[in-house]
C-alpha cells in the first residue's frame, strides 16, 4: 500500500505540471515537406497489417487533443465497472451494445448536469463511436479484469469494484440515473440497439441545436466531457483517491515502479 501512495502521489504531482515544449516554425515545416515527398513510395511498400496498425495510430493522434485528469480516469473506469456489474445477467454484452450503452448513460449524464462518464464519443460508420471506451475494455481484459466473450467482470474485477463502493453507491444519483437507462434499454439486441441509436437526435456537448445522427457527418463530435463548474453533481472521490485506485487498477504500474527500485 505505501508503493501505491507513493505512486500516486507522484502521478497527482506530475499532472499539475506545465508543459515546456516548443517547436521551431522552420523545422516543422521541413519535416512535413520531406513526410509529402517520401510518403506516397513507403506507403506503397506497406503491408496491409503495417497499413491497419498506422491507421490506429492515425485515429489515436486525431483525439489526442482529449486529455483527462486522474479523476476523470478513475471515475471512468469506476462506472464502467458498476455498469458491467448491473448488466451481470444480460448474457449478450458485446462491444457494439456496451458502447452504445455508454453512449445513451453518458447523454443522460449530461441532461442532467452530471460528472459521470467523460468519454469523447463522435460519428462514425456504426453511429457514436469512442476509441478511449473501446482502449479501457482493451485494457481491462489484458489485466483480467474482463472477459471479451461476453463482456462480463472476471473475480478480479469483482474485488476492484468491491474495494471502492464507497464512491459509486447505489443510493447516488448519478448511480441511480445509470441504472434507470440501462433498464430501458439494456434488453435490446446489440443491433437493434444500434439502430435505435442511429436514428435518434442529440443536442452535441457545448452546443445548443440538435441534430440527427444518421445525418451528422463523420467525425462528428457528439459527446465529450463537460468542465467541473458546468457540473451539479460528481461522485465524492479525492484526486489522490483517484491516482490510487488508478495505480491499483493498473498492474503495469507497480511493476514498473519496483522494477525501477530495483536498479
Amino acid at each position: 500500500m505505501k508503493d501505491t501512495n507513493v505512486l500516486a502521489a507522484h502521478i497527482v504531482g506530475e499532472a499539475t505540471k506545465e508543459p515546456s515544449v516548443v517547436k521551431n516554425p522552420a523545422a516543422v515545416a521541413l519535416g512535413r515537406l520531406g513526410g509529402l515527398k517520401g510518403g506516397r513510395a513507403r506507403a506503397e511498400n506497406l503491408t496491409s497489417e503495417r497499413r491497419l496498425e498506422i491507421a490506429k495510430k492515425a485515429a489515436q493522434a486525431r483525439w489526442s487533443f482529449y486529455e483527462k485528469s486522474n479523476f476523470e480516469l478513475a471515475i471512468d473506469n469506476l462506472l464502467l465497472l458498476r455498469l458491467l456489474d448491473i448488466l451481470e445477467p444480460i448474457d449478450d454484452i458485446d462491444m457494439l451494445k456496451l458502447e452504445k450503452l455508454v453512449f445513451l448513460v453518458e447523454k443522460d449524464q449530461q441532461s442532467h448536469r452530471e460528472k459521470g462518464f467523460n468519454f469523447l464519443f463522435y460519428r462514425w460508420v456504426a453511429g457514436p463511436y469512442s476509441n478511449d471506451l473501446y482502449d479501457l475494455v482493451d485494457t481491462f481484459v489484458e489485466d483480467g479484469v474482463l472477459t471479451r466473450q461476453p463482456l462480463r467482470l472476471t473475480v478480479k474485477g469483482h474485488e476492484l469494484l468491491r474495494g471502492y463502493q464507497q464512491h459509486i453507491k447505489k443510493t447516488d444519483p448519478i448511480v441511480k440515473h445509470m441504472s434507470n437507462i440501462l433498464e430501458t434499454y439494456s434488453h435490446y439486441s446489440p443491433t437493434a440497439l444500434r439502430d435505435l441509436v442511429y436514428g435518434m437526435d442529440i443536442v452535441p456537448t457545448g452546443e445548443q441545436t440538435p441534430i440527427n445522427i444518421r445525418n451528422a457527418r463523420s467525425r462528428k463530435r457528439f459527446l465529450m466531457k463537460i468542465p467541473n463548474e458546468k457540473c451539479e453533481s460528481r461522485l465524492p472521490m479525492t484526486d489522490i483517491e483517484a491516482a490510487t485506485f488508478l495505480v491499483e487498477s493498473n498492474p503495469n504500474l507497480m511493476a514498473s515502479l519496483h522494477k525501477a527500485r530495483e536498479h
